[in-house]
């Protein structure tokens, strides 16, 4: 901390203005009085300042009024000035306010983050969503707001490590921020992401602080496994929480309960729907055997031969397992003229893909066991 004193004394001689005569101190009295007040800068320094001065009230004689009018002469004043400016992460002293019963007071009174509702991410890059509160701290009438001091901690009472955290803009102020900074986790984490914010305040010789915790809500849960296994990055509004609309497009691997039942499904429901019924009305069969639809990206990883970035994760592909290999070849030409693309396939009892832009030959020459489609949308 930086102390500075700086002490004025002040002699003020009586001011008379032009066009008045002194009345020869008829009707004159004195008195001393003697203050002291404090206030802070947005520099973060306290000043305190002490004055005192004697004056004197006398008459004089105003020609064009023509009456006795008072005035009032200051000698022997002095003023105290003190300065205390405080380095940028040691916590401000607040001095006495000369009443012992001074409380002071501090609250976060808001929290903001992208998500909305205290819910956040953090980022492959662990430059992610900046999170900024706000404060407000008192001691007595006086508003030391832009004294707190914030604290951004790992909540220590979850089961996970949620690490470290970034601030920009320091750690003192009545509006401070700050950036998750978690531990890499390329296999998923087993619960969300939670920081403990605290506010403090030191005012004379008392100190105050206020905590609040923000932590991931179930979606923002299921965000951050794209951020941790360095998949597509999706927002909020990407995700639905629609009913699967055919058996089969919500399997294990979508990790339903554990994301209270997020997933990107809508437009692959509509999709499955349009294959379904083309495959229904042109094959005059029972319908297509959805094996698999949407998949988280740790249900996808933990997906024997799944593709890493494979597009069951964003909501748009199925894979479908028919009864013979004509039934396969014939769910494969639903999908594709109902709209599939991407990488749609056809899987040969030999392992091998035919692929839609390959020739596809007919299911009596080979044997299909299985298929997959995708879509771009």
């Amino acid at each position: 901390m930086v102390n500075e004193h700086v002490t004025y004394n002040l002699s003020t001689n009586c001011y008379e203005p032009e066009g008045f005569n002194w009345g020869g101190g008829e009707g004159a009295n004195s008195g001393t009085t003697s203050y002291t007040t404090w206030w802070t800068s947005s520099g973060g320094a306290i000043v305190t300042v002490s004055f005192s001065y004697s004056s004197e009230t006398s008459y004089v004689w105003d020609e064009e009024e023509q009456q006795w009018i008072p005035h009032v002469s200051f000698s022997t004043a002095s003023t105290s000035l003190d300065v205390n400016v405080f380095d940028e992460d040691e916590p401000p002293i607040i001095p006495p306010s000369g009443n012992d019963s001074t409380e002071p007071t501090i609250m976060i009174y808001y929290v903001q983050t992208p998500s909305g509702g205290g819910s956040f991410i953090a980022d492959r890059l662990r430059t992610g969503d900046l999170i900024i509160v706000y404060g407000k701290a008192t001691y007595g009438t006086l508003d030391v707001s832009n004294l707190i001091m914030w604290t951004f901690t790992d909540n220590p009472y979850d089961s996970i490590v949620s690490g470290t955290t970034e601030t920009p803009w320091g750690t003192r102020g009545a509006e401070c921020a700050f950036i998750p900074v978690p531990p890499p986790a390329l296999t998923g984490r087993t619960g969300r992401l939670s920081y403990i914010i605290k506010a403090q305040i030191t005012a004379g010789g008392k100190t105050r602080e206020h905590s609040v915790t923000v932590t991931q809500d179930k979606l923002d849960e299921l965000r951050q496994e794209d951020e941790d296994l360095w998949r597509d990055s999706q927002g909020r509004s990407n995700f639905d929480q629609d009913w699967e609309a055919l058996p089969g497009l919500l399997g294990v691997a979508a990790e339903s309960s554990k994301h209270n039942n997020w997933h990107i499904l809508r437009s692959l429901n509509q999709h499955a729907l349009d294959a379904n019924y083309f495959y229904v009305d042109v094959y005059l069969s029972g319908g297509i055997n959805f094996t698999s639809g949407y998949r988280c990206p740790v249900g996808n990883l933990y997906t024997p031969g799944a593709d890493a970035n494979s597009n069951h994760q964003y909501g748009k592909a199925f894979d479908f397992k028919q009864y013979s290999s004509r039934d396969n070849y014939n769910a494969f030409w639903a999908a594709y003229y109902s709209g599939a693309g991407v990488d749609t396939y056809l899987l040969k009892s030999d392992g091998n893909k035919v692929f839609w832009y390959d020739y596809i030959p007919p299911p009596n020459q080979v044997t299909y066991i299985q298929g997959h489609a995708a879509w771009n949308n």
